[in-house]
């Protein structure tokens, strides 16, 4: 287990068409993580993934002093959850 914006959770990925380089395949540790539309607090929660979600997870990207990170759900939805979550990979 693994704080998601660590150093420790980066391994080598693969670029996607949105040029989002995808590192791994996470499972969400905490009990609940929203998913935002943008790398904004304030932004607009579009689900909320609930402890063992699988999701593919991108580099994290710094804003406003805080890390996010570009996600994709096994819908292909994509969004951002806060880079303090806790992930299992």
């Amino acid at each position: 287990m693994c704080t998601a914006g660590s150093s420790s959770c980066i391994m080598t990925g693969y670029i996607n068409t949105q040029g989002w380089r995808y590192e791994m395949k996470a499972r969400i540790v905490d009990p609940q993580v929203k998913v935002y539309s943008s790398t904004d607090a304030n932004a607009v929660t579009f689900t909320s993934l609930p402890e063992g979600s699988e999701v593919e997870i991108a580099s994290a990207i710094k804003k406003a002093g805080k890390q996010w990170l570009p996600i994709t759900l096994n819908t292909g939805q994509k969004g951002f959850i806060p880079g303090e979550t806790r992930i299992y990979r």
